[in-house]
């Protein structure tokens, strides 16, 4: 649900929709002109992203690209890129990197989101990991006999070595 906001003409808000692969992503500028450079680099950056993170394609991915400049103030102007990814595997991301131009920001938005995503995966593995191991533990202390323990053993360790990340029991 979108809520308009009149002040937004004044202040200089706009949008737009750009294709990466199968994937729209959401551009808006505040503060900035549109500018087609900017579109094709934030795309280029995403599409990256894309390719090495497949399941981003599901999500919902938008991108606002600010100018900060105080009227009061006389001083360097501040650009900032906010990138917001919601959906399933990564529930809601948002990261705001700032600079002195536009593009350093970029730089640096796409360097900490590629640490971001990795991370986030990560976590996923460890967490599965840990539940296999105690699933393991478990099996072992309540089910195994004594002269079959060497070969399933050896087999629950497979088993847990090889758990799915995408279906984690509950």
């Amino acid at each position: 649900m979108y809520i308009y906001y009149p002040f937004f003409r004044s202040v200089g808000f706009s949008y737009s929709f750009r294709k990466v692969g199968e994937k729209m992503i959401r551009i808006s500028f505040k503060n900035l002109e549109s500018s087609e450079l900017a579109k094709e680099i934030v795309t280029d950056r995403i599409g990256a992203l894309i390719d090495k993170f497949p399941d981003l394609i599901s999500h919902k991915i938008s991108v606002r690209l600010e100018m900060e400049n105080s009227p009061l103030q006389s001083g360097p102007d501040s650009f900032s890129v906010n990138l917001m990814i919601e959906g399933k595997k990564y529930r809601r991301l948002r990261i705001k990197r700032s600079a002195s131009n536009l593009y350093l920001a970029m730089a640096h938005m796409s360097d900490s989101l590629l640490e971001l995503l990795n991370r986030a995966g990560d976590r996923d593995r460890v967490k599965a990991r840990h539940h296999a191991q105690t699933l393991l533990q478990l099996l072992k202390s309540t089910h195994l006999k004594p002269d079959h323990s060497a070969r399933d053993a050896s087999s629950l360790n497979d088993l847990a070595s090889h758990t799915p990340t995408k279906h984690r029991p509950t």
